[in-house]
């Protein structure tokens, strides 16, 4: 299972970032299907901050496969961009959605991030097989199975107070970018989604999704994805999550086409 990571990702770029979501059920025994009227707070964790590189180079008569990493957190806090790209996402999709960093207190939000980052790193479900260092997702049991976290019940207590009524959080160990061949490169993200009822305080839905974007770079450099402050990685992100198609996976509208 873990060798499919990496393979996945690469896939995706191939066929044109399109990732067909089907309607993923529920959390067993609790029901989920929202209003639009009722208030949703979301936030997007990236938790190492960095970017892990794949390249295949074509050799004579074989391929071989380069992977690097590149720490990106001296350069861009993407927690809040890509929670705002997906509160957007949400928007428009008819939803009452606002960023946690525009309802709660930075420094709350941001712990509850590192709390939930650092014990994604500890319960990770093992070592990615061609990449020295980079941790792979807890399983998703671990997002059922996490509610004792101090620095997260702060920030839904928070939430609740406020008067929303759902928490959307997406958790994505980190980022990858590919080298995909004629002066192609892209980009993709695979975290886990679950919301949280901040009536029950229960996780009421979870599970994990992939999404991606491709550009030209000219000349196919992976380093593209780094110049002007991750400008295309940023773009990338964006794009991608605003084609999640939440209305879908909800039971509420059919699946939109890409």
């Amino acid at each position: 299972m873990k060798k499919l990571v990496l393979c996945l990702s690469v896939l995706l770029f191939l066929s044109g970032c399109t990732y067909h979501q089907q309607q993923v059920a529920a959390v067993e025994g609790k029901t989920f299907q929202p209003d639009k009227t009722q208030r949703i707070a979301v936030s997007y964790n990236l938790v190492s901050k960095r970017i892990n590189y794949v390249e295949t180079l074509y050799r004579v008569l074989w391929l071989e496969t380069k992977t690097s990493s590149q720490d990106f957190s001296g350069v861009w806090s993407p927690d809040r961009e890509l929670s705002a790209d997906l509160a957007s996402r949400l928007h428009q999709q008819g939803f009452t959605a606002d960023s946690v960093f525009d309802v709660v207190a930075p420094e709350v939000v941001n712990a509850a991030n590192d709390s939930l980052a650092a014990d994604c790193l500890t319960q990770a479900s093992g070592d990615h097989p061609a990449m020295p260092g980079v941790k792979l997702p807890p399983i998703a049991d671990f997002f059922l199975a996490d509610r004792q976290n101090t620095e997260l019940n702060k920030l839904t207590g928070e939430l609740r107070g406020k008067g929303y009524r759902y928490l959307v959080q997406l958790t994505a160990m980190d980022i990858y970018g590919a080298a995909l061949g004629f002066g192609a490169v892209g980009i993709s993200a695979f975290p886990n989604a679950r919301v949280i009822d901040l009536q029950s305080n229960e996780v009421v839905w979870n599970t994990p999704l992939v999404h991606g974007e491709d550009f030209q770079s000219g000349g196919g450099s992976l380093k593209a994805l780094e110049v002007d402050g991750m400008a295309k990685t940023r773009a990338g992100m964006a794009t991608s999550i605003n084609r999640l198609d939440f209305a879908a996976m909800w039971g509420l509208a059919p699946p939109q086409p890409h």
